[in-house]
């Protein structure tokens, strides 16, 4: 006769965070893991109430979301509470249902891409006289540089006393006068 095991069956996910513009990993989204049931053990002892927050994980540099938790198979969620900086919040969570596992298998692996969209910022550049503060009502073309040094122009707007710059992503700017 063939000894038999009784083997836990558990959940595991593992969730990548990308920018939805450049396909690039996030860092810094921060996630609840909840449960969407009760769990009870073999003697009906309730282990997890519906609703109650598990766990909260934050993306790393390479936008990965792991959990090193030992969940038992039920139905959860995932829900973005803060989104990357300059990103828009996952309005729906997710939803990892290792319910589906069959008898046969002993572990539930949830994977998925999720992909944030980046909120466009604007920013707007005001000529200003030196010494009183004042708008300067003259032609004036701004240069945005990725750098310092403003070597690395980004892009240039020409205007009246002020220019916008427009669909940029949260980040550190430079800006130079380039004509006045």
């Amino acid at each position: 006769q063939a000894p038999v095991y009784d083997e836990k069956q558990n959940v595991d996910f593992h969730i990548i965070k990308l920018s939805s513009t450049d396909k690039k990993p996030i860092e810094g989204a921060v996630f609840e893991l909840v449960s969407n049931e009760s769990i009870v053990d073999a003697q009906g002892n309730v282990l997890i109430t519906q609703g109650q927050k598990i766990k909260t994980l934050t993306s790393d540099k390479k936008g990965n979301i792991q959990t090193d938790l030992d969940l038992p198979i039920s139905s959860y969620s995932l829900q973005e509470v803060q989104a990357p900086s300059g990103h828009q919040l996952l309005e729906q969570p997710l939803l990892i249902d290792a319910k589906t596992i069959t008898e046969k298998e002993n572990a539930y692996l949830f994977e998925q891409e999720i992909e944030n969209t980046f909120i466009p910022l604007s920013l707007k550049v005001e000529k200003v006289d030196k010494e009183n503060h004042k708008p300067i009502d003259k032609e004036v073309e701004i240069g945005l540089y990725a750098d310092k040094e403003t070597k690395k122009l980004i892009q240039s707007q020409k205007g009246k006393k002020e220019v916008i710059f427009k669909d940029l992503q949260a980040g550190t700017y430079y800006v130079k006068e380039i004509k006045a």
